[in-house]
């Protein structure tokens, strides 16, 4: 123990009450001299720090929670620095003026977000746990278009979950509606979106519109190319009997018939 020596007592921060201290004295080689036990009353003071009870809002991006809003008034922390940790639902980062505070996206609900504001000498001057509510907002649907293909008479079925989400409610709640034109014809069956062709060609749209509970309505459209399938043509010819030199004309329209195509689209070849 050198002349002068003397005992430093630094209370928590928001810490008051009475304390019973034990203390022991050692020597420049460590040599116990002696213990010795002290009572401390700790006066309950002001807060260096408070919490200004920010409401955010889903999905409103970056907010920025000021120093001066943090600290109460009289507080004097010049040359110190501040510490903040984010918490699920809240992302934070410790800027220059402030806290910035941003939402997850879709998220809602309570938060908890520790400060601490440090002395320039690094002592801890002050802690607090913000309280933040991140109030929740209706997002509207999201419905998703395309483009399909399909042949006259054919059909193909589409999973509603691949074109319609909600991130605020389950596609049961939702009021699905489609509707189909000259070209396709379309209808939810089973959680999937039937469309199937008619007997048209040419380039359909369906429109697919889907209504939260709150009455938000998102619509899109599916571009359906309906085509024909294009089918062999039909070939029956009978047997003949010619004589040695006879010609004979045949009607060939008796003997090939083509659902595609007519006659004078087809190339015919006869082979002796």
């Amino acid at each position: 123990v050198s002349e002068g020596a003397y005992l430093v007592l630094q209370t928590h921060p928001r810490t008051y009450g009475d304390f019973e201290i034990e203390y022991a004295v050692l020597d420049s080689v460590g040599t116990l001299l002696g213990r010795g036990r002290m009572r401390v009353q700790v006066t309950a003071a002001e807060p260096l720090l408070r919490d200004p009870r920010l409401a955010l809002v889903e999905d409103s991006g970056p907010v920025t929670l000021l120093y001066d809003q943090l600290r109460v008034a009289h507080t004097d922390a010049e040359g110190g620095y501040w510490e903040a940790e984010g918490s699920f639902g809240v992302d934070v980062v410790v800027a220059n003026d402030g806290l910035v505070l941003t939402p997850a996206a879709d998220w809602s609900g309570s938060a908890q977000v520790p400060v601490r504001l440090y002395e320039a000498d690094g002592s801890l001057a002050d802690e607090i746990a913000l309280e933040l509510t991140v109030s929740a907002i209706n997002d509207a649907p999201d419905v998703t278009g395309g483009s399909y293909s399909m042949v006259v008479g054919g059909f193909i079925e589409i999973e509603l979950s691949e074109l319609v989400s909600d991130s605020d409610d389950s596609l049961a709640d939702l009021a699905i509606d489609v509707v189909g034109d000259e070209f396709v014809t379309a209808e939810i069956v089973g959680g999937k979106l039937r469309l199937r062709g008619t007997q048209a060609e040419g380039p359909g749209r369906v429109a697919l519109t889907a209504i939260d509970p709150h009455g938000v309505l998102t619509r899109a459209h599916l571009e359906v190319s309906v085509t024909t399938l294009s089918q062999a043509p039909q070939v029956e010819a009978p047997a003949l009997s010619l004589y040695p030199g006879q010609a004979l004309r045949v009607d060939l329209s008796q003997w090939i018939d083509d659902a595609d195509s007519g006659a004078d689209d087809l190339t015919i070849t006869a082979i002796a």
